[in-house]
């Protein structure tokens, strides 16, 4: 599991219930050894410390790592990275890479390396920017300056046709910014010429 869940008391609790637990540890959980947490470390230290059948570890790498384990006793072993490459590893850091697969195997380091608010709100974006485009007809893949300037062409074109019949944009409060200044309809940019076509005029 990664750090959002784990504790030296959710480990103890579900050793107890038979399941082993392997993962990255945030260094404020109630219950961590100050020793562990609080010791400074060089580059390729690793150091641990048990409670009763709970290993909490820490392993400098380019940043403190902390871990915490009730399947492997902290060691350090030699790990092979996706390119094959060797490199020493707590066994504990290496079986928790294993074993999470694809949860952070850009490169192979623990999960408490980086937000996962952060990946979250990348995810919510190109969901919201997709549903944007599906809402407005336009194809998916288009980019943010194609939309611009699609959106600057039509604005162009509705306001050349509209002038010669008396259509003028305006500013309103509320649905939309603009409406049409003789028909008092709000509409968006991208909706103004499309309208006054399908208008009979009067």
């Amino acid at each position: 599991m990664d750090n959002y869940y784990n504790s030296v008391n959710l480990s103890n609790l579900l050793l107890n219930h038979k399941t082993h637990t392997t993962g990255s540890l945030r260094s404020n959980r109630r219950g961590n050894p100050k020793y562990v947490v609080q010791k400074k470390l060089k580059r390729g230290d690793h150091i641990w410390k048990r409670q009763n059948k709970v290993y909490v570890s820490k392993w400098k790498d380019k940043r403190d790592v902390l871990c915490i384990t009730t399947n492997y006793q902290p060691k350090m072993i030699v790990s092979k990275n996706k390119y094959g490459q060797e490199k020493p590893k707590p066994i504990e850091i290496a079986k928790y890479n294993e074993f999470m697969s694809g949860v952070d195997r850009a490169d192979q380091k623990m999960i408490s390396y980086y937000s996962c608010p952060r990946k979250s709100a990348k995810w919510f974006k190109v969901y919201r920017d997709l549903l944007i485009k599906d809402l407005i007809k336009i194809p998916k893949n288009t980019t943010a300056t194609e939309f611009f300037q699609l959106k600057k062409k039509s604005r162009k074109s509705s306001r050349g046709e509209d002038l010669r019949e008396g259509h003028f944009e305006e500013p309103i409060p509320k649905q939309t910014s603009i409406q049409c200044q003789k028909c008092k309809v709000p509409l968006c940019p991208l909706c103004f010429k499309d309208y006054h076509a399908a208008q009979p005029e009067g």
